[in-house]
């Protein structure tokens, strides 16, 4: 009688753990390297790994695309933006925890409790960890939903137009055209057609890849230490205050403080274009692409800033190559002016003429794009 109660308690026990088993929870658990309380909170996760069916997904912000990764989440699951930037950052579930403290461990095994109950779904979505070139997220065969409907973040198809509209109002500025305009001018004057061609692609091209390098670099190096969202929100300030001036500009230019190229600058851009060799025009693409940034930095560190924060390193290529292709075109156009006989001078005269209409059209494109982000509408 005994044995037979004894293989009954047995067999039921082995049913509930069958559908114990059958019941699983999904975190995922972002943390850095040397931060205390990630430290404190992992040897908790691994306890609770140990007694508890859950898949723990630990992801260091460090490796590629686990930034990106985080800040998607964060905005999947509507953290407010004045918890954005903490770490250990966890998601399970429906449920987001913020930080370590002392329940952190009690509140991992409610939330997992919820799940049992299927209460939760399962935060692991592969084409998301695809898009940022991040490292896969745990196989999972038994979750019957996935937090977030979408395959890639919904703001990428904003940031398109976006950038081009940016780049366009970037490229019309009197600075990059002063350069330019001189340039060519030097060229025509030296009467040789042909060198117009040969040395003005040679600039345009230095100040392309000059930008695009300092703007990837500069992207890189905000992921990497983990200050998107506040780059983004000063970069954000920076646009209104930069478009503040160029709007003064329109009414009182050269009084006060004026985005222009720093006067101690010209004689070093005047000495380069005046060699009117293929090697000088790429070394005078780079300094004017480091001396004109008071004049167009405004624009692309906002652009920078938005894109830390929203698209992966790939994304972030593509887009900077779109932006630069745009900035250095009506360079190009410049440039063919000039070789097909427009006057230089003329061009210059054109210049001045419009200078301040310039700087009032990027003055206004800076502040509303800084209003938009602090506002998040992207």
């Amino acid at each position: 009688m005994f044995s037979k109660k004894l293989v009954f308690l047995i067999i039921v026990l082995l049913s509930f753990s069958a559908v114990f088993a059958d019941d699983c929870a999904y975190m995922i658990f972002f943390y850095s390297t040397g931060c205390h309380a990630c430290n404190l909170a992992s040897p908790v996760l691994d306890e609770i790994e140990s007694e508890y069916n859950i898949i723990i997904d630990r992801r260091e912000l460090h490796e590629a695309g686990n930034v990106q990764l985080l800040y998607y989440y964060l905005d999947l699951y509507d953290v407010p933006s004045n918890k954005w930037g903490y770490t250990p950052t966890s998601f399970i579930g429906n449920s987001y925890i913020i930080g370590y403290t002392p329940d952190f461990g009690d509140n991992i095994v409610s939330k997992i409790f919820d799940c049992y109950n299927g209460e939760c779904v399962c935060p692991f979505n592969q084409s998301v960890a695809e898009y940022y070139n991040a490292s896969p997220f745990p196989a999972v065969s038994n979750a019957t939903g996935f937090i977030g409907s979408q395959t890639t973040p919904s703001n990428i198809d904003l940031n398109i137009p976006t950038i081009v509209s940016a780049a366009l109002i970037d490229s019309i500025n009197p600075c990059a055209f002063a350069v330019m305009i001189f340039l060519l001018t030097y060229l025509i004057n030296m009467g040789n057609k042909k060198r117009v061609l040969i040395i003005g692609f040679s600039y345009i091209f230095a100040v392309f890849a000059s930008y695009f390098l300092a703007g990837f670099g500069l992207f890189l190096t905000i992921q990497a230490v983990h200050i998107s969202n506040i780059i983004y929100y000063v970069s954000a300030i920076l646009a209104i205050l930069a478009g503040l001036i160029n709007v003064k500009d329109f009414f009182w230019y050269g009084k006060g403080f004026t985005l222009r190229i720093p006067a101690r600058f010209k004689p070093s851009i005047n000495k380069w274009a005046k060699e009117a060799t293929i090697p000088a025009a790429i070394v005078l693409g780079f300094l004017v692409s480091m001396f004109e940034l008071p004049c167009t930095g405004g624009v692309y560190l906002a652009i920078l800033g938005l894109l830390s924060k929203s698209v992966s390193q790939a994304s972030a290529v593509v887009l900077l190559l779109l932006y630069n292709i745009i900035f250095i075109l009506p360079l190009i156009v410049l440039m063919f002016l000039v070789y097909f006989g427009y006057s230089a001078k003329g061009l210059e005269s054109w210049r001045l003429k419009k200078r301040n209409y310039m700087k009032l059209f990027s003055g206004i494109f800076m502040i509303l794009l800084g209003i938009v982000m602090l506002l998040n509408l992207f």
